[in-house]
């Protein structure tokens, strides 16, 4: 992933990967709060067999992918259902990123960062492109 650097433009999310939020998109908002009713969550408890140093990718890897698409297009937008998710890769400093397509035909890239809580930024997957040259759904490791 060397020289990819994530600038967050038009929306950053902050948010936890125990809990999601159920508010609405804007320009750009910061967001944390309580589990939504609806919204999927990772569970607590979940054990994963994946090690990348980011507890919080680690649990997002250890689900099926539908669910995976569920949660990261709660995360990405509230009016995003997911419909697929892409695990993209990781950086040096364990920061995950991720793609999401949503059945509205928007798309989504979310960053899960190494800290403990999990917490995400979240960039339209045109908006990554046109500012990083990345983009959604292929590898890092590709680009």
């Amino acid at each position: 992933m060397a020289g990819v650097l994530i600038i967050v433009v038009a929306v950053s999310v902050t948010s936890n990967l125990h809990e999601t939020s159920g508010e609405g998109s804007s320009s750009k908002k910061e967001v944390r709060s309580e589990s939504a009713e609806g919204n999927p969550s990772i569970p607590r408890a979940a054990e994963s067999p994946f090690n990348t140093g980011n507890v919080a990718n680690d649990k997002l890897l250890a689900l099926p992918e539908k669910e995976q698409a569920l949660y990261l297009g709660a995360v990405a937008n509230a009016s995003c259902h997911g419909t697929r998710a892409f695990y993209m890769g990781s950086s040096h400093d364990h920061t995950a990123f991720w793609s999401v397509a949503c059945r509205n035909g928007s798309s989504y890239s979310v960053e899960v960062d190494a800290d403990e809580l999990g917490s995400t930024k979240v960039l339209e997957c045109s908006v990554l492109r046109a500012v990083t040259g990345t983009s959604c759904f292929v590898k890092l490791n590709n680009q």
